[in-house]
């Protein structure tokens, strides 16, 4: 192997080159090995090989721009690639999980790239040198040149050529599209102008014309028109599949909103020289030394080291592969001399071990196979050669790899060569040759076949051959090895949640394997990639090729359950294919006959392994409780420092009094918690029975409520006790009062205490004897001559005491006084009762806090401390007067006179604390007070 320097790193290895500045720099996320099985490696060595100089950053620090800067601006441009890999599918696994290793980085560490790495190196290229030619390239700008769907965010997403801000985007192998701008970048034409390059993506502005639809210009559906219909989607990937062959000279332009990209056509295939001349480079087949220096080894490079690639290119068009976008559908194979040659050198090296461990490419036979009409080949449109059946151009004959096999056997000191690409069943069966020649010398004793699955309607979208096909390759196999006296196996592929697959399908798939006895250990859970058939179908539900509609299991769960079942014979996924089975009804399939997937008991092992993580999860779940818990404590301490510091800001000459934390089973609420009364008996919510002067409880709003015995009071509109059983009459009938005698209806004479009666509502009234009680509006009498005032002012009980106007404390049968409607109300004794929505007082001379301004019932005011929640429910509804507390003479001397007063609109309903809404009307107390008309217009009295 001819040995040559490695291409620069780092600034002192371009200094030691004698270089000042570079033109190209490389910037990847791979690790940098010199090996022609990567990307970036061919890339920079054929450069080179044309005379720039060129300089790698490798798995650069995508979070600032410093590493972009170590060799200085570049001359040309910086040329920007993922690597061999799109970064999301090498991040996340099918279910979107991160993948536990990077098979490109040192020692397989994860996390050294970003996601999406073409746009966050693309960004931090023009952060570091606003004025540099920026170009795209490598396997995540191909698939993603156009408007596509995105599986990780489940939407669609515009051209990376558009979001990266890039000038010019490559896609394919690109050697000699890059070679090109290059070239012309090196003679001085600006980046802007260079866009006639096959094999390039460049975008228009919004004062740009789009380029005429014509022959050779398709114009695409736009992104927004993709966004809204799914049928349009399919037609534009139909298209873009349509026009893959680069002899068709077909221009792509699809818009995006303001802007556009345009497509020109595919790089034309590599001549047999041209690719000999790439793969003859001086690479050193190694990874760079400073991953050596920490002990650090490339995964995907200890695989490929000594594999041999022998051509590019597949003309299988499988759906759910994009090699056919990628590198094309046409064949490029080397000449037997350079891959000779390679061999040769890779024998020379001090560790190799005398094995070639792949003879292959994307497919192992295909070398040397092509299309023999050229004029159809230059019209072609088939996506694939071998679907739906075979196209009778095909050249088929593997003599040329045959040949090619038996010669690299005989080179010296290698001592065996294998077959580890996979290998096209179908196709190795048009020539029988192939076969006894693979199974004979190039197997180690399994040989990797991709069946991908078993039903035919999933092979039809798949664009594989029936399944019968592949049994009989495997019969085909199983002969040559045993005329070869070898014992050799075949491992078959299989994708799980490809769209079409139901679950019936997959058990169907499942029971299929087991007849044959096909138990396989490669099991692909299926990957929407931007760009592919497959991902069409998965998005759309509609097949490009027929827009027939077609079933997508998407959710995780069923894609498990599918997967379970292609692997049967596993114990670990015994419990999946029950569920499974239990679903699709195939209980049939559990038991011991020979017929079925599993038994009807699990597996000891798994059995106690699925009891364990049972108990795992409940302590896991107990953790998570208990770390939410901390954090929730945590996060409220900081919120109080938060709210404390505003305070003080805001108010710097006042303390911050920290809110008291409560105990919810004694919080005293407006309406939801239980309220305290004179003791430590508590009075229930609001609808709730209350508690009044002993444990006697009082019934809900709407319900008898107990006064100051067990007697009851009956509902609004029912008879309602007092001080007796004796009852009283519903609102609008006769009442009882202290006895049997009754009392007329409203408008009529009512009896009070006696049979004497009480003239007319306008008229005196009668009480406890012929004394009568003057109108409405003049005074009354109550039980002797004396009088009460007006409406509006104090009233006269039993004797001369008045009682305070309407709106203030009300006097019953002594000068103790009764609070307003909405606030504490005395009864027969200086008991008072509190506010409706606050604790009431009863037995007890007690005062409780009124009125907002903290002023209570003995007139002394109370402090109001912070955080207290028993504000006043009504408390817009109090008038607060200056006169508030003066007597009946005192506001006589300010001019209030009995005659000139008026009560409020609203008053109390007896003596049960009732609130009712009576608009002007009267009612009458339990001890002869005047009561409200509270009948309506059309309201009819009841009688009783």
């Amino acid at each position: 192997m001819s040995q040559s320097q490695l291409l620069p790193v780092s600034r002192d290895e371009m200094l030691s080159r004698g270089w000042e500045e570079l033109d190209v720099v490389f910037v990847t996320g791979d690790a940098y090995v010199d090996h022609p099985g990567f990307a970036v490696a061919i890339l920079s060595r054929f450069l080179e090989s044309s005379g720039f100089r060129v300089g790698i950053i490798s798995q650069p620090d995508w979070h600032s721009a410093d590493a972009w800067k170590i060799f200085g601006q570049p001359k040309l441009a910086f040329c920007i690639s993922a690597g061999n890999m799109d970064s999301m599918i090498n991040h996340y696994t099918a279910n979107r999980k991160i993948r536990g290793a990077d098979a490109y980085s040192p020692n397989g560490q994860i996390g050294l790239r970003p996601d999406r790495a073409t746009l966050a190196y693309s960004q931090r290229a023009r952060e570091a040198f606003p004025d540099c030619p920026v170009i795209i390239g490598g396997v995540e700008a191909s698939l993603r040149r156009f408007a596509h769907y995105d599986y990780w965010s489940d939407k669609i997403k515009r051209s990376i050529a558009l979001d990266s801000k890039a000038d010019l985007l490559i896609y394919g192998m690109g050697e000699m599209p890059l070679l090109e701008i290059i070239t012309r970048l090196r003679d001085g034409e600006p980046v802007q102008t260079i866009r006639n390059v096959r094999g390039s993506v460049y975008r228009l502005k919004q004062s740009e014309d789009l380029p005429p639809e014509s022959k050779n210009v398709v114009h695409l559906p736009s992104m927004e028109e993709i966004e809204e219909d799914k049928l349009l989607f399919a037609r534009m990937t139909r298209l873009i599949y349509d026009n893959l062959n680069p002899f068709l000279n077909i221009t792509l332009v699809q818009e995006h909103a303001k802007e556009a990209v345009v497509a020109n056509p595919p790089a034309m295939p590599l001549s047999q020289d041209e690719i000999d001349n790439i793969y003859n480079l001086p690479f050193t087949r190694k990874p760079h030394p400073i991953y050596d220096k920490k002990n650090q080894k490339i995964p995907a490079w200890e695989v490929i080291k000594n594999s041999i690639q022998i051509h590019r290119g597949c003309f299988g068009g499988c759906s759910f592969c994009s090699i056919a976008a990628h590198q094309g559908k046409f064949i490029q194979s080397r000449s037997k001399k350079s891959i000779l040659n390679e061999i040769k050198s890779l024998t020379k090296a001090p560790d190799f071990n005398g094995i070639i461990s792949d003879l292959g490419g994307p497919t192992a036979n295909m070398y040397e196979l092509y299309c023999r009409n050229t004029e159809a080949k230059q019209n072609c449109q088939r996506i694939s050669c071998l679907f739906p059946d075979q196209c009778g151009n095909l050249k088929t004959d593997h003599g040329e790899l045959i040949e090619l096999m038996r010669e690299t056997r005989e080179i010296p000191n290698v001592r065996q060569v294998l077959i580890a690409s996979g290998v096209r069943t179908d196709l190795a069966q048009l020539d029988k040759r192939y076969i006894s020649e693979l199974a004979a010398f190039h197997v180690g004793g399994h040989l990797k076949t991709a069946p991908e699955h078993v039903h035919q309607k999933v092979l039809n979208l798949m664009h594989k051959p029936p399944f019968d096909n592949y049994l009989n390759f495997c019969n085909e196999f199983s002969e040559h090895s045993q005329n070869a006296g070898k014992e050799q196996y075949l491992v078959p592929y299989l994708i799980a949640g490809f769209p079409g697959t139901t679950l019936q399908i997959a058990i169907d798939a499942a029971v299929c394997l087991k007849q044959h006895n096909i138990k396989s250990e490669q099991i692909q859970e299926f990957v929407p990639c931007p760009g592919e058939l497959a991902t069409c179908i998965y998005y759309t539900g509609i097949n490009p090729l027929d827009g027939e509609p077609v079933y997508v299991p998407k959710k995780l769960r069923e894609r498990r359950l599918q997967k379970a079942l292609l692997m049967y014979h596993k114990p670990e996924n015994y419990h999946d294919i029950k569920t499974a089975l239990h679903e699709a009804k195939r209980e049939d399939l559990i038991g011991n006959g020979a017929s079925c997937l599993i038994t009807a008991f699990p597996p000891k092992a798994e059995s106690i392994k699925r009891t364990s993580q049972v108990k795992r999860l409940k302590k896991q779940n107990e953790k998570e409780k208990i770390e939410k818990e901390k954090r929730r404590e945590l996060y409220e301490l900081a919120a109080e420092e938060i709210k404390q510091k505003k305070f003080t800001q805001k108010f710097p000459d006042k303390k911050y009094f920290k809110p008291q934390q409560i105990d919810p089973n004694k919080i005293r609420s407006r309406y939801d918690e239980t309220r305290q009364l004179d003791s430590d008996k508590t009075r229930p919510r609001r609808d709730e029975n209350r508690r009044f002067d002993s444990d006697k409880t009082r019934p809900r709003r709407d319900e008898n409520r107990r006064f100051d015995s067990d007697k009851t009071r009956p509902r609004r509109d029912e008879n309602r006790r007092f001080d007796s059983d004796k009852t009283r009459p519903r609102r609008d009938e006769n009442r009882r009062f202290d006895s049997d005698r009754t009392r007329p209806r409203r408008d009529e004479n009512r009896r009070f205490d006696s049979d004497k009666t009480r003239p007319i509502r306008d008229e005196s009234r009668r009480f406890d004897s012929d004394r009568t009680r003057p109108r409405r509006d003049e005074n009354r009498r109550f039980d002797s001559d004396k009088t009460r005032p007006k409406r509006d002012e104090n009233r006269r009980f039993d004797s001369d005491k008045t009682r305070p106007i309407r709106d203030e404390n009300r006097r019953f049968d002594s000068d103790k006084t009764r609070p307003r409607r909405d606030e504490n109300r005395r009864f027969d004794s200086d008991k008072t009762r509190p506010k409706r929505d606050e604790n009431r007082q009863f037995d007890q001379d007690k005062p409780r806090r009124n009125f907002s301004d903290g002023r209570r019932f003995d007139g002394k005011p109370k402090r109001r401390e912070f955080g207290d929640n028993s504000d006043l429910r009504n408390e817009k509804n109090y008038r607060q007067k200056s006169d508030y507390r003066k007597t009946a003479d005192e506001k006589s001397q300010d001019g209030n006179s009995d005659n000139g007063t008026k009560r409020n609109d609203k008053n109390f309903g007896g003596g049960d604390g009732k609130r009712r809404e009576t608009g002007n009307s009267e009612r009458k107390f339990s001890s002869g007070a005047k009561r409200n008309n509270f009948q309506s217009k059309n309201h009819k009295p009841k009688k009783f």
